[in-house]
């Protein structure tokens, strides 16, 4: 993935944004414009972000699936005349804009005064004779002497000739009306753009945020099931509604559902980090000594080294849950004991000795999803919200050791800044912690 998204025409999918919107702006405003055609792997988000892109720009939406459309929506189909008059043909039903053929629809929506985008996905699946009608579509935007109406533009959207989703040739005076923009799907980029922003459960999230190579299969398999953002988003929607029918999901269950949609090696991955992801309750953790806590970390992080990551992201969840939960309100009692709670549980897991393994690029994966996590939660700029990144910071007195170990890990993160006393105090930290002196 890393490799492709090196090549210069391929942009990150969050990155259509601009594109489609000065595209449909061009298109609207001018008659000779080309038709944008979004070309990815399946179920990498090209119908999902045009609906966002919608959506933010207060334009209409509509999604014709033209590979599964009969000819006849594209032509029309001949009406009975009076005698002597022409042949006639009836408006074609790729060109019926009214309201209730709409997907989306904003507020204050105008029939030929509000922009309305009118997709057209799986072109990839057109056939020849198809093609042949989208040579006048993307010329005169209408067919058979009717049009689309006034402020429409075209968005294409179809798979790659190397996804093995049967995509057919495309005419070159067709291909010469297309602006073609290849995107693809990062695991960051679909966790920060998409996945916070539509609710995709946490379990789901954080595994994808540390294991970035089950995202989306490299190739996609033909008759069975694969990774995929939509399978992800699918899996996530699937776990939620089953839990509220049946208010548990077993790993029996759960691995069958897994496996159907995103592919057996992927499942058994995600299952064994859930299983680990769900046994903390942080609500009933908090209520316990900070002894026994400790125990408990170092019990379960023995027996598995993937707990550290597990104990931090669920904890991090908890967190910032406590904090929407409580409207932002970082002076809120319960959010101020959440946050000194996951400062003291991350603070002692990057220092405990366990199977000699190094748990600090665990700890920092978990501290920067804290700013993922919080950019998604608080995107209302006009709420004056207090970074929980800054909350962490306040709790640090750098009185011990462990404090400045974590503001040097910090650092790394987010490149605060340290001054020369700050360098001092990190490096006599680590000696001490180096040496056995952990005061947490």
């Amino acid at each position: 993935m890393a490799s492709e998204m090196m090549k210069s025409n391929v942009i990150k999918i969050n990155d259509i944004r601009a594109f489609v919107k000065a595209n449909v702006n061009l298109q609207i405003n001018q008659k000779w414009a080309p038709r944008i055609y979004i070309q990815g792997a399946p179920g990498c988000g090209k119908s999902y972000i045009l609906r966002d892109i919608c959506i933010e720009n207060g334009w209409a939406l509509k999604t014709f699936f033209i590979s599964n459309s009969a000819l006849e929506m594209l032509t029309g189909l001949p009406c009975k005349v009076e005698h002597g008059q022409g042949a006639a043909w009836t408006k074609p039903e790729i060109l019926d804009m009214s309201l209730e053929k709409l997907e989306y629809v904003p507020k204050n929506y105008e029939p030929g005064k509000t922009p309305t985008v009118l997709l057209l996905d799986d072109f990839h699946l057109c056939d020849r004779m198809m093609q042949k009608y989208c040579f006048q579509l993307f010329t005169e935007m209408g067919l058979n002497g009717y049009k689309l109406p006034e402020k429409t533009a075209l968005v294409i959207a179809g798979n790659r000739a190397q996804d093995k989703a049967g995509a057919m040739p495309i005419p070159a005076p067709v291909c010469n009306r297309m602006m073609f923009v290849e995107v693809a799907s990062e695991a960051d980029d679909w966790i920060k753009n998409f996945a916070m922003k539509h609710d995709v459960r946490a379990d789901i999230i954080t595994f994808i945020n540390n294991k970035g190579d089950v995202f989306l299969s490299q190739q996609p398999i033909e008759s069975t099931a694969w990774a995929s953002p939509r399978a992800w988003t699918y899996l996530s929607s699937q776990m939620d509604a089953y839990e509220e029918a049946l208010g548990t999901l077993d790993i029996h269950n759960l691995m069958t559902m897994a496996t159907g949609l995103v592919g057996a090696e992927y499942a058994k991955e995600f299952v064994a980090y859930r299983e680990l992801f769900a046994r903390w309750n942080f609500d009933e953790l908090v209520k316990h000594s900070w002894e026994n806590v400790k125990k408990e970390y170092h019990s379960a992080c023995e027996k598995n080294p993937t707990a550290v990551y597990a104990i931090t992201t669920a904890g991090v969840t908890w967190m910032v849950n406590m904090y929407k939960k409580n409207n932002f309100d970082h002076t809120c009692e319960a959010v101020t004991k959440a946050v000194k709670f996951m400062y003291e549980t991350m603070a002692y897991l990057l220092v405990m000795k366990c199977k000699n393994i190094n748990t600090r690029p665990l700890i920092a994966s978990g501290v920067n999803f804290i700013n993922l996590y919080q950019e998604a939660q608080t995107e209302n700029k006009t709420r004056n919200v207090e970074s929980l990144l800054g909350m962490l910071l306040k709790e640090m007195k750098q009185e011990r050791n462990i404090d400045w170990y974590f503001y040097d890990l910090l650092n790394e993160i987010f490149k605060i800044g340290l001054d020369d006393n700050d360098v001092k105090e990190i490096n006599k930290a680590k000696s001490a912690i180096d040496a056995g002196k952990i005061d947490i």
